[in-house]
């Protein structure tokens, strides 16, 4: 929020309230979020309109998504797992009217709409800011471990806990359909983070297994990958679990970050290296 050339930071919603641990989440959009928590299942969220008319009076936005065809909020459920979409006033009164008993939802006044000008106070951001979840994902054999999605949001990339080669692969989920449109098969431990290019080209994942791979989508099928460059045993460069990873702004490299305290630059092989014009991208740079 900017007041009088001032710049502060304020929490304007709690979009989840999830009963396990969170794990991961990824945006989609604007107004979508993908999140995986200790369990075997990706939930979708979506903002509801109320939310996008109060952000946009509190932070003065002029600028703000497109709110017809959203619901009005959400509340919550009895076991405080799946956000339920209120599209009416009706719905509104409904909710207030419904007594929930020894349930998760004792613990969090129903949903009603209302306008605000300034950032929320801590009983309207338990009563009025949940966002409905509006998918469901399931596919993985155990709990999700990490989530990335596409730059344009297409695509979503998820992987779960792995001590085996058939649980450790990467599921690649088509957003307009919301449904598995392949896996990935590469790595022997859980994948333990995964990142988009900026370009949307390649996906990178890192594992427990200290390796990495970096897969390369077909042109002609969308949310199809094939493994354009990896690390192995006798390749690999970190001596412990690679924990993190992240793109460069041009898509050209990208870092590996490890339990062995290195930081490592991959990049793109040069023509006056020797790489010939080469796409693939794989040759380590510094540290």
């Amino acid at each position: 929020i900017v007041e009088q050339e001032e710049v502060s930071w304020h929490e304007v919603a709690r979009p989840q309230i999830h009963g396990y641990d969170m794990q991961c989440i990824a945006m989609l959009s604007s107004v979508r979020f993908v999140s995986g928590a200790d369990e075997k299942v990706l939930r979708v969220f979506e903002a509801p309109s109320v939310f996008l008319e109060n952000l946009a009076s509190i932070s003065h936005l002029k600028e703000i998504e497109e709110i017809s065809g959203l619901s009005l909020g959400a509340s919550a459920p009895s076991l405080g797992l799946s956000n339920k979409a209120v599209t009416t006033e009706a719905e509104v009164i409904e909710t207030e009217e419904i007594p929930t008993k020894n349930s998760f939802a004792d613990h969090i006044p129903a949903f009603a709409p209302v306008k605000l000008t300034r950032p929320p106070i801590e009983d309207h951001l338990m009563q009025n800011t949940l966002w409905p979840e509006i998918h469901k994902l399931y596919g993985h054999g155990y709990e999700v471990f990490c989530v990335a999605s596409s730059p344009d949001g297409k695509l979503i990339a998820s992987a779960c806990k792995a001590s085996k080669l058939e649980y450790a692969s990467v599921i690649i989920w088509d957003t307009s359909k919301w449904k598995q449109v392949a896996s990935l098969t590469h790595h022997s431990l859980t994948v333990t983070q995964m990142a988009f290019s900026p370009s949307g080209l390649y996906l990178l994942a890192v594992s427990r297994d200290r390796c990495w791979s970096l897969w390369k989508q077909q042109a002609r099928e969308n949310g199809l990958f094939e493994l354009a460059a990896h690390t192995d045993k006798n390749s690999k460069t970190h001596s412990r679990i690679i924990w993190s990873c992240a793109w460069s702004h041009d898509s050209l490299c990208f870092a590996t970050a490890s339990r062995d305290k290195k930081v490592i630059v991959w990049s793109q092989p040069s023509k006056r290296e020797g790489g010939g014009g080469r796409e693939e991208i794989g040759q380590p740079g510094s540290r």
